[in-house]
């Protein structure tokens, strides 16, 4: 957490919550003393396995309270394609969060070879089709190509825009074969 009081003002941290079903901890042991001036409390321990918000509460110099919420969301997978090719296995995840409050989504190509194959990744997008509008935001992978005879793993992400009508939310990836032909996965939502 951190405090920047006006002058003439002052702020007293007092607990903190972040929602794992526990209750409330102390920002300071045994309490924060009134801050008049710039403040920056310890990292506290939370957990990230999931998601939720994170919560400061506190005291004005007046006696009056204040709280601050904060959110975060782990990636969640909303669809994913994969197939298997002679040079191995390529996915690509449509993945969503909250992250303070912002939607956000994001597009992950993975690779698992076979012995001996390969692919190059070329690039890898993610974007929506909202009453027929489309926009999206594409990640370039051949800055220069190369070839990926090991496990491979990229994303790119983005603000998600506000839902209208007919709406499409897709992650797309496209990858290079050793014989030159290219394939483009896709991975969709549709509602």
């Amino acid at each position: 957490m951190v405090l920047s009081p006006l002058n003439g003002y002052e702020m007293k941290p007092t607990t903190y919550h972040w929602n794992t079903g526990e209750g409330l901890s102390e920002v300071c042991a045994g309490g924060c003393a009134p801050q008049a001036g710039a403040w920056t409390s310890a990292w506290s321990p939370v957990h990230t396995a999931s998601s939720g918000p994170y919560k400061v509460q506190g005291e004005f110099g007046d006696g009056s309270l204040w709280d601050l919420h904060a959110s975060w969301g782990a990636w969640q997978t909303a669809a994913e394609k994969c197939t298997t090719y002679t040079a191995g296995k390529v996915c690509v995840r449509y993945e969503v969060r909250s992250y303070r409050d912002t939607p956000q989504e994001r597009s992950r190509l993975t690779y698992t070879p076979v012995k001996g194959g390969y692919i190059i990744p070329m690039s890898i997008g993610v974007g929506s089709e909202i009453d027929g509008s489309t926009t999206g935001t594409t990640r370039n992978l051949c800055q220069p190509c190369t070839k990926r005879t090991t496990s491979y793993s990229a994303t790119v992400s983005r603000d998600r825009p506000n839902p209208g009508g007919t709406n499409e939310y897709y992650a797309t990836a496209r990858v290079e074969h050793p014989n030159g032909k290219t394939s483009t996965l896709k991975a969709a939502i549709t509602g």
